[in-house]
Parts: structure tokens; sequence; C-alpha cells
């Protein structure tokens, strides 16, 4: 990944595996040295990270509709009972600004003040939003989440939207498929339809999948201007082992289904947004293998 020279990187949750526990923290030391050690440009400079939330960096399962808020309402730093997972206390990832007029401060959040939700902002492009799927919060907290936070009216395409959270919405794992509906059924119209989001990148299946652009869950016409969200990933850079989904377990894509590419090679997104002739943005996707071999490529308009 170091070779493509990436301004940052983003990984879509269950990085280090601790679970939120403390005593487990330890994996990170172990996770964050090969990073420092492996992932460098020219051998110098440390590529940035921005994390979503998965179930390993809390130690919980998804839907649970915000039962891990008692988690936020009782933080204390100075207990160990009562301390943040070390994903929330090492990776601030936000900031606040306190004071008025010349007098303002930017500073780093304070830890029982941050959130599972972010909006990163690339300055005139794109709108990058770090999504929960209802571990600390719950689904409906994520849409007023970007409903107070889009800052357009609904339907007005104005950046480009990408989303990065953990459960996906429509895996290509056949037997998880119908897990993630209670997630469709709330952010697929009150979210990404609404604002006409261009991709999602979703986790925690452990294979790979790219749809073909989607409105309402339905394949979107060639030619449609209202144009559809892709949905790509499924989450699977570094985990191996035992219960990895198999080519026999995952859909395979065919005029009545809503996959353009499915497998189960290890993968990491270059992601490259590409000035257009007619104005505006593409964005360009390559799909690049855990061996450096490019196996899959889109361009979204």
């Amino acid at each position: 990944m170091a070779i493509q020279r990436p301004h940052f990187a983003v990984i879509g949750g269950d990085v280090a595996y601790d679970n939120g526990l403390i005593p487990c923290a330890c994996a990170w030391d172990g996770w964050l040295q090969i990073w420092e050690s492996e992932a460098r440009v020219d051998g110098k400079y440390l590529i940035p990270l921005v994390f979503s939330v998965g179930n390993h960096d809390l130690g919980a399962n998804d839907n649970n509709n915000g039962a891990l808020d008692g988690m936020f309402r009782s933080c204390d730093p100075s207990l160990p009972s009562h301390a943040m997972p070390p994903f929330l206390s090492w990776f601030p990832a936000q900031t606040m600004t306190t004071g008025e007029d010349n007098n303002k401060t930017t500073r780093v959040r304070p830890v029982c003040a941050r959130t599972t939700l972010r909006k990163h902002k690339l300055p005139t492009v794109v709108n990058l939003w770090m999504l929960d799927t209802a571990y600390a919060v719950s689904p409906a907290a994520n849409v007023d989440f970007v409903n107070i936070n889009m800052n357009v009216p609904a339907g007005e395409i104005d950046m480009i939207n990408m989303a990065v959270y953990h459960v996906p919405l429509y895996t290509s794992v056949r037997s998880s498929f119908q897990s993630s509906k209670y997630l469709r059924d709330i952010w697929v119209p009150s979210i990404f339809d609404k604002y006409n989001f261009s991709v999602c990148f979703e986790n925690h299946a452990h294979s790979y999948k790219r749809t073909l652009p989607l409105r309402n869950s339905t394949v979107v016409p060639p030619g449609d201007h209202q144009g559809g969200t892709v949905y790509v990933g499924d989450g699977k850079m570094g985990v191996a082992g035992q219960g990895i989904p198999t080519l026999e377990e995952i859909t395979t894509p065919a005029e009545n289904n809503i996959f353009a590419h499915n497998g189960v090679q290890y993968h990491f997104f270059l992601v490259r947004l590409v000035a257009a002739v007619e104005g505006g943005w593409h964005m360009n996707l390559t799909m690049i293998n855990n061996k450096g071999l490019v196996f899959d490529s889109t361009t979204i308009r």
C-alpha cells in the first residue's frame, strides 16, 4: 500500500482486535509497530490514519441500538474500569473550538467527549463520513448526525459524499445478507439515497464485493441522471484463519442481482479523485490484492 504513496489511509474497523479491553491494549503495540515500520513513503513519511469503528474495537455486537451509551456517560479517564477503549483514547480524530472571535482555541476533544461518528472534509471536493453500525449509537443517531452536518438541502449535489462503516449493507456473503436489513431500511433512504452518496466502503465480512450503482436497493439503469451509490468492500485486508468465507459461500454476479464483481481476495482500495473535462470530479477506484496486483477497478462519476 505504501508504494502507492497515499495522502492518508482509512481502515473500516477491527484494527488491532483488542475488543476494547484495557488488559488487551498491548495488541495495539504490535499493530502500530507493524504500521510504523511498513507504512512509510520512501522510508520517511508515516501515512496518517483514519478509523471507523468495528465490533473488535469496542467489544460489542452491532445492532445493539446504543447499548454502549452507558460507557460514554460513565467515562472517567482516571479509573481503568470507566476508561474509554484504546480505540477512542489513543486516536482522538476530533477537535473542538472554544472562545470567541480572536480568542478562539482549537484543541483535541477530551476523551470523554469523543464519539464514534465523524465527518472529515477534503476542501471543496469530498465529505468523508465515518459512521457507526449500531455499536455505540443507534442507526437513527447516525441519520441525525448526517442531517445536522451535511449543510446542503436533501438531494442537492454539493460535494462528493463517501461513507466508511463496518457492517456491510450489501454483503456478498449469502448467509449474512439478511442480517443487515435493519441498516438498509434506515440508512439507504435517509442517508445514501437522500444525499446522493457516490460510494460506501463496507467491511466486517472478510470477502470482496462491488455492487452496481444502487438506489432504493435496486440497480440504477445506465444513463439515469440521478445516478446511484456504489457499495464496495466487505473488508478483507489482514485476517486469516477459520471462518473466512470461501468462493462457494459468496454470491456470483449475475444479471438478476446487484453485484458487479465479487471474490475472496485480500485487498485494499486505491482511491483517486480526477478533475473531469466537463467540470466536477471523477473518482477512480483501483482494487489491489496482497500480491500488489490489480484485480478490479471502476470509475464513479
